[in-house]
């Protein structure tokens, strides 16, 4: 079960969206404001994923998107605009969504940011496994003399000279 944060300043939509992703199998909490977002739901971090419309009362939605890293948000707004939408990638929302968007159009996004993450997450932790098993650049050798040519390595590989092992 994915823990999702939806900020939304509009009652009935907020309450449709808590429904709708309730029913997808998903936990969520709500907020109508960033300030709310910060003051209940602190830390932002610790959600699967943040919903959040772009307009709100106070600071603009797009606030979140920082604040909640590494979690990704998905940015909604009724007042779509291309520049909009561009400055919510570039601040490296995960999605954009107009509104009205279609119910299954909306699972299909937070399904896909969700899977996105859990990936991200597991090609992290196989990366710290690697560089666990294998840390002197993924070279193999844990004798006293193969560890000593690896330094040696790992001291001339930012010159340009040529070595011979």
């Amino acid at each position: 079960m994915s823990r999702i944060l939806v900020v939304e300043d509009e009652q009935l939509i907020r309450g449709e969206l808590r429904r709708l992703l309730t029913r997808a199998g998903h936990e969520v909490a709500e907020a109508e404001s960033v300030q709310q977002a910060f003051t209940e739901h602190s830390p932002l971090d610790a959600f699967d994923l943040v919903l959040t419309d772009l307009r709100l009362p106070g600071p603009p939605g797009i606030d979140l998107i920082s604040a909640c890293a590494p979690a990704p948000t998905v940015v909604m707004t009724s007042y779509a605009t291309v520049k909009s939408a561009v400055e919510a990638m570039q601040l490296g929302a995960a999605d954009y969504l107009a509104k009205p968007f279609d119910h299954d159009e909306l699972i299909l996004v937070v399904n896909r940011v969700l899977a996105q993450g859990r990936l991200q997450r597991q090609v992290k932790a196989l990366r710290a496994d690697v560089e666990r098993t294998y840390p002197v650049g993924g070279m193999v050798g844990r004798s006293a003399a193969m560890l000593d040519v690896l330094e040696r390595v790992r001291k001339v590989a930012a010159t340009d000279a040529a070595v011979l092992i």
